[in-house]
């Protein structure tokens, strides 16, 4: 396993040397620059250099991000929409001893918002006959529509956009969340890998204990020693058996979890990594409880979106409100008729102007007034589901940071634990060396301990969770890392 667990150093600085790239705008996830890790640990993968793979290489994430491309082209093509459009369209007919014909057609579209329209569009048709100054007239036109109920105001005539930016918003989040929950099962894993080759050795340590107190206890036998008895030796036997079979475990969950995280940092099987296995437990970790609130109420991603889907019902009311206005629309229009020839001599414009006034007044319209109650009750509902989820944060928040606290207190009690059975199985090693104590004492003692050990260092990684919980609640395990988003 120890072959399984290397890597060189160039493979290594050859990743690092990758990972901050980034190939798409407005989608990939922006990293920092390589981080330099002391002398001593130039051969260590280190969790943070997981981290960045994961974004660099897993596949959810690089599919997530081709979708935030799209993404940014839908809330550009919205903005688009009240911006001044222009269009030209162009036309040449050609027959058989006839002259040849062109027409020319360049329009413009502007749509304000508070709702106005105004279009307009110029054909000039070219000279059938070039230098005879014969010429066929040209025909420009410009259109003004302004609703004044239905359709008038900026509040209503915004929806389109609003819309696109909150789906933008909400997208943004979702591809947020997507990126928080690769980078938090990577941490879990690799910590998992860590713990599990903490127990590993542990179990190793205690195979060759066991193997230690069988020789020895042979050498006692062989010696005719007074004070140990072949119930010993087979004591020993039995501690050693089990000790043998605890490794074998402890290697097999060591190479299923290295696995896991090969394929969460996209990886392939056959990588060798050296894990750098140093486990980090400190209070300072725990953030304040008050602080920790009021940071998950702005940047908690559920909460967030949310209130994004508190945002959207008030437009569905503002829409179905419109609709069950009266339609009161004015429109004017004026046409510019002139002579358009390239050669012409000289040009005459005429303008014809007309105006007009449009009414539609809907009486007893129950579809419309159904639409305003059934959106009246959706922000209803989005308005008491947000409430719901701010009180869930709030507790989820306090019950969390409780967590980390209580698994400190439970790490050092653990390490003072550990500390005790090794100086206990220590004594008892002495003690039966000079024939005071006896095999199976000092049997219940390794066993003791390695289990302690095998929960301290389970308590451990479980702290070190319970911090990453925190921060994926909070919505900044991203920055925890250094990791910040372009959008």
């Amino acid at each position: 396993m120890l072959s399984v667990m290397r890597l060189t150093a160039n493979f290594l600085m050859g990743l690092v040397i990758l990972v901050p790239g980034c190939t798409l705008a407005h989608c990939e996830p922006l990293l920092p620059e390589p981080i330099q890790d002391p002398v001593i640990n130039l051969h260590k993968f280190t969790l943070k250099q997981a981290v960045y793979l994961t974004l660099k290489y897993n596949q959810s994430v690089e599919s997530d991000s081709l979708g935030q491309e799209a993404n940014y082209w839908s809330v550009r093509s919205a903005y688009y929409g009240y911006e001044p459009q222009f269009n030209v369209s162009g036309s040449a007919a050609f027959v058989k001893g006839s002259q040849p014909t062109y027409a020319l057609s360049p329009t413009a579209t502007w749509t304000s918002l508070i709702g106005t329209t105004a279009n307009f569009s110029y054909t000039p048709n070219f000279l059938q006959n070039v230098g005879t100054g014969n010429s066929s007239a040209g025909f420009g036109s410009l259109t003004v529509t302004q609703p004044l109920l239905n359709g008038f105001g900026v509040a209503f005539n915004s929806i389109a956009l609003k819309t696109a930016i909150y789906s933008y918003q909400t997208t943004n989040l979702a591809y947020k969340s997507s990126l928080i929950q690769a980078v938090n099962t990577t941490i879990v894993d690799f910590r998992q890998v860590v713990t599990s080759i903490h127990s590993l050795e542990d179990s190793r340590a205690s195979v060759e204990a066991a193997k230690q107190q069988v020789k020895n206890t042979r050498l006692k036998l062989a010696n005719d020693d007074p004070n140990t008895a072949p119930s010993d030796l087979v004591q020993m036997e039995q501690l050693q058996a089990s000790s043998e079979l605890n490794y074998l475990e402890s290697r097999n969950q060591v190479e299923t979890s290295y696995q896991t995280l090969l394929s969460d940092i996209g990886l392939p099987t056959s990588a060798v990594l050296h894990l750098d296995d140093r486990v980090d437990v400190s209070k300072s970790m725990i953030p304040n409880t008050e602080w920790a609130i009021r940071y998950a109420f702005a940047h908690n991603i559920s909460y967030l979106t949310q209130k994004i889907a508190v945002e959207s019902a008030k437009l569905t009311i503002i829409s179905a409100r419109n609709a069950a206005k009266w339609t009161l629309t004015l429109s004017g229009n004026a046409d510019i008729i002139g002579n358009t020839g390239v050669n012409a001599a000289g040009t005459q414009v005429g303008i014809l102007k007309n105006a007009s006034a449009t009414l539609a007044i809907p009486i007893l319209n129950v579809t419309n007034h159904s639409a305003i109650v059934s959106a009246e009750i959706a922000l209803a509902q989005a308005q008491i589901t947000l409430a719901s989820d701010q009180r869930a944060l709030e507790t989820r928040v306090r019950n969390e940071i409780t967590n980390a606290t209580s698994r400190y207190e439970q790490w050092n009690l653990a390490q003072a634990q550990v500390i005790l059975d090794r100086d206990t199985l220590r004594a008892a090693v002495i003690k039966q060396t000079y024939g005071q104590g006896s095999a199976f004492e000092v049997n219940r003692l390794q066993t003791t301990l390695l289990n302690d050990e095998i929960q301290m260092n389970n308590i451990g990684r479980s702290f070190q969770n319970s911090i990453s919980d925190i921060n994926v609640t909070l919505g900044r395990m991203l920055d925890v890392w250094g990791v910040h988003l372009k959008y």
